[in-house]
């Protein structure tokens, strides 16, 4: 005999299962949004030591081409990988965030395309599996700055979008210096991507 009530618990448990493995697996990604939150509501908590309390960077200009966010605490080795598979990107993100192959360079007219990790599975390699877990706090006018051949280039945030998974587009050349930083997006799911576009500093 059917009986509604028991297929809803089975529902129910089996959505509590999925929600345990889906934290669990995204546990640090989840942690840095977390304390964002907190930090933001309870500025003054002298309880929590967040993200944000720590130092972006050193004064001098670091020798490699690193890729500094001071709002959200984004402190990476830009890579350079040889080609755009999938395979080689997901090597090149272990060590850092990865310039993807074929778009400009700090100091040329264009699209400098930067790819990085909102979450990755916790059994995955590398350190920087959510080092981009708060780009969705990145709103109009927050400042990245990138270090390239021992030159700064500072940007100012112009747009935020989000879009689908093969949207090409977003690697578009542009008319001006600009640069734009993609991760997956909601955290955890490869469901759309999230785009912040910056433009050069003059």
């Amino acid at each position: 005999m059917f009986h509604p009530l028991r297929l809803i618990k089975r529902i129910i448990y089996a959505a509590l299962f999925l929600a345990v493995i889906f934290g669990i697996i995204n546990y640090q990604a989840l942690l840095k949004q977390a304390e964002y939150y907190f930090y933001q509501k309870y500025p003054k908590a002298e309880v929590v030591r967040t993200i944000l309390e720590k130092p972006t960077h050193e004064e001098e200009i670091p020798k490699e081409t690193r890729l500094i966010i001071p709002k959200i605490n984004v402190n990476a080795p830009i890579i350079e990988v040889e080609n755009s598979q999938e395979s080689t990107i997901q090597k090149g993100l272990e060590s850092g965030v990865v310039h993807y192959p074929g778009t400009a360079n700090p100091d040329e007219v264009g699209n400098y395309f930067i790819l990085g990790h909102s979450s990755d599975y916790i059994w995955r390699k590398g350190d920087y599996k959510e080092v981009f877990a708060l780009l969705d706090k990145l709103e109009v006018n927050d400042e990245i700055k990138v270090y390239y051949q021992s030159k700064e280039y500072l940007y100012r945030v112009v747009d935020k979008v989000i879009v689908v998974e093969n949207d090409v587009q977003v690697l578009a050349p542009t008319s001006e210096p600009t640069i734009s930083l993609m991760t997956c997006w909601p955290i955890g799911t490869p469901l759309k991507r999230l785009i912040i576009k910056g433009r050069l500093v003059e």
